[in-house]
């Protein structure tokens, strides 16, 4: 489709929100983005974490070990991070999904090395292919 015809039947404003933009690739994003929303950064971290133990069936003490990763991975995601509204939270762009999936595949690469994973925890990480996206929410 033509700039010009996109314009007529989609409002700039809108164009690329996953979930609104009915005419985006962006769309095809949305089953495969997990939002993480928490009141502060150390909520969201301690959440991240658990949600990792549990869901890559990888040991929390070993993990918490190797949790600078899991700080370089949140400090990577910059102003991702910055409290907004609910509302706010709940509507992203395919760009950010990029930015936040290919920081998250960063982690993932390094946390697989720095563990020296291998079996169920090791197909496990290798085969998630839900991009998280975490947000600081602001208390209503």
């Amino acid at each position: 489709m033509a700039a010009d015809q996109r314009a007529v039947i989609v409002d700039e404003e809108w164009q690329h929100v996953v979930g609104i933009d009915l005419y985006s690739p962006s769309l095809m994003l949305s089953m495969n983005v997990r939002p993480l929303h928490k009141a502060s950064r150390e909520e969201l971290r301690a959440e991240a974490m658990a949600q990792m133990s549990r869901g890559w069936k990888i040991d929390a003490a070993a993990l918490e070990a190797q949790a600078f990763l899991v700080d370089n991975w949140l400090t990577e995601l910059g102003d991702f991070l910055n409290p907004v509204s609910q509302s706010a939270a709940e509507v992203f762009r395919s760009t950010e999904a990029l930015v936040l999936g290919r920081a998250q595949i960063k982690f993932m690469k390094e946390l697989i090395t720095a563990l020296n994973l291998a079996g169920d925890s090791l197909k496990l990480v290798r085969g998630d292919d839900d991009v998280v996206y975490p947000r600081v929410v602001q208390a209503k």
